[in-house]
């Protein structure tokens, strides 16, 4: 049977496990009951040896090879969505829409419908190992991934896959990001009484506004398509009559190069230090490091990317090449060749109306089939 056969043969229950994964609720943090369901889905498929690590990540390491390293292939049990947003599976012409089912179960579904491929097809000779991930919490950095190779080490990794977003694009390489928390202290004082001292709502607003501009700026000088700021959250004051002695903002510097993240964060220190006077103090500081800058050549990631490209082309599908923030920022940062790719076609993740094509997923299956095929 060749690969398209047997994935066709498989196409309803693809959907039916995607559909059911979906239903489980599954915050990041919160992920254990659907990682609970696909330990239990590859214990009933014949797997040996499958654990859910203390870090709530599924492993299971797989028919090892002779060269005594492994290649991950991952795909993660999160999502973005918390416990009170219904999880209903609507289905309209050739979609099924619901919160998740595209980032990522499918692609979880096809990796999972590829291991008992693998367990009732067992690699003969292979010169890699097996090493299955069902990562924890990749929506809140890479949590699970970063977690289980710095315990369990990275010298005996070959490559690594994460299955995420669609099969449109190929995520040759890494973004990261680092959250700024800029805080204001102002005197305050009554709004009729005191007017005219500084409000710290409005100097923050200064900061923010200045640093925006500024940063829009370079990137839009520099043509720059990964490289970002956003002002994520706001707040301070009391009420509508006093003048805010405090007022704080969480900003996002966001770029696929360190040295160009360098520049954003040196903007954004300019504006600071351009507002804080004797009156107004303003504290820059980062409250969320998850960066793991990559250190594999561009030109090695070009080539690997074209080369699943064209696999992809021979399936009729024409994928565009970009950078994403995706579990493989931790092995590309200890050098470790890592490719992001989906096994399905899906639209509008992290959004309500977030939608799945199931007619793509007997196409994922065979192309995750050839990349077995490429190593096993």
């Amino acid at each position: 049977m060749t690969f398209h056969d047997y994935a066709i043969a498989h196409a309803e229950e693809l959907t039916k496990l995607t559909c059911d994964m979906t239903l489980i609720p599954a915050p990041s943090g919160h992920e254990r009951k659907r990682a609970e369901y696909c330990a239990e889905w590859l214990r009933n498929a014949g797997a040996e040896g499958v654990e859910i690590d203390e870090f709530c990540n599924v492993v299971w390491k797989a028919f090892p090879g002779k060269s005594g390293k492994w290649i991950i292939f991952s795909a993660h049990t999160d999502t973005v969505f918390d416990f009170d947003v219904p999880l209903e599976i609507k289905k309209e012409d050739d979609k099924l829409y619901c919160p998740g089912i595209g980032d990522d179960t499918a692609n979880l579904a096809v990796l999972m419908l590829g291991m008992r491929y693998l367990i009732d097809n067992p690699p003969v000779d292979n010169e890699y190992g097996v090493l299955f991930i069902a990562t924890a919490s990749e929506e809140v950095g890479s949590v699970g991934m970063y977690n289980y190779l710095t315990k369990n080490g990275t010298d005996d990794i070959h490559f690594c896959y994460s299955f995420d977003a669609s099969m449109k694009r190929i995520y040759t390489g890494t973004v990261n990001y680092y959250n700024h928390r800029v805080t204001v202290r102002a005197p305050g004082g009554h709004a009729l009484g005191a007017f005219g001292t500084p409000s710290a709502i409005e100097e923050l607003s200064r900061v923010i506004l200045d640093t925006s501009a500024a940063c829009r700026e370079y990137i839009a000088e520099n043509k720059l398509k990964r490289t970002t700021i956003n002002v994520g959250t706001i707040s301070g004051g009391n009420r509508h009559n006093i003048i805010a002695a405090e007022a704080h903002a969480l900003i996002e510097l966001r770029s696929d190069k360190y040295e160009r993240y360098e520049v954003l964060a040196s903007l954004l220190a300019k504006a600071v230090e351009k507002y804080t006077t004797e009156q107004v103090t303003i504290t820059n500081e980062i409250v969320s490091d998850t960066a793991h800058w990559n250190t594999v050549p561009d030109e090695v990631m070009k080539k690997i990317g074209e080369e699943h490209g064209e696999m992809l082309q021979s399936l009729g599908i024409k994928p565009r090449y970009s950078s994403a923030c995706t579990d493989c920022r931790y092995p590309m940062s200890r050098g470790i060749p890592s490719l992001d790719v989906g096994l399905c076609m899906t639209s509008y993740p992290h959004n309500l109306g977030e939608l799945l094509y199931p007619d793509s997923l007997p196409t994922g299956l065979e192309f995750l089939l050839m990349i077995f095929e490429r190593y096993l």
